[in-house]
């Protein structure tokens, strides 16, 4: 499964977009995204699906879109938009350099940011929680993995979410 991550200002552009890929969904196969990375081997393509939705549409504000590749043509084809919200694995954007939700923010302030779109390589990977420890062997050893609650820095929304919530 691929998506974008996007945000358009009040006319419709496009002003943040990051292409992603989720490797773990859980429950498997229906659920959410718990752990992603960056797509840059695939990017070029889902922006320019997106840039069309996106324009088609008239979109405004945040969003997503959800794709997956047909095995036999390997076509990219549209599954699901999300809109007016951000996704749960959003912060992955943010990690490789392309903060949706500030970019939106400083949208609607009327600071137009010049288009980010995240396209190198990165060696980054977000999981929803440590629970999610099983990862596909498929990450270079140097692979930073984000854990989606703790942060040394931060470290109360893990107390609160393996404390208190779990």
């Amino acid at each position: 499964i691929y998506f974008t991550l996007f945000t358009c200002d009040a006319r419709g552009h496009l002003a943040g977009l990051f292409a992603g890929r989720t490797l773990v969904r859980d429950p498997p196969a229906t659920g959410s995204a718990v752990v992603c990375v960056a797509a840059p081997e695939v990017a070029n393509e889902l922006v320019r699906q997106t840039r069309q939705f996106t324009a088609r549409v008239g979109y405004q504000g945040l969003g997503s879109l959800t794709f997956k590749r047909d095995a036999h043509t390997g076509r990219f084809l549209m599954l699901e938009p999300t809109v007016g919200r951000t996704d749960r694995q959003e912060e992955i954007a943010t990690l490789c350099g392309v903060n949706i939700p500030l970019i939106t923010y400083e949208t609607e302030l009327g600071r137009m940011p010049r288009l980010v779109n995240y396209t190198e390589s990165g060696r980054i990977a977000w999981r929803a929680s440590r629970g999610y420890r099983d990862l596909p062997d498929c990450f270079h050893p140097a692979t930073h993995i984000v854990d989606g609650y703790f942060r040394w820095d931060d470290p109360l929304p893990a107390v609160f979410h393996y404390g208190y919530q779990r």
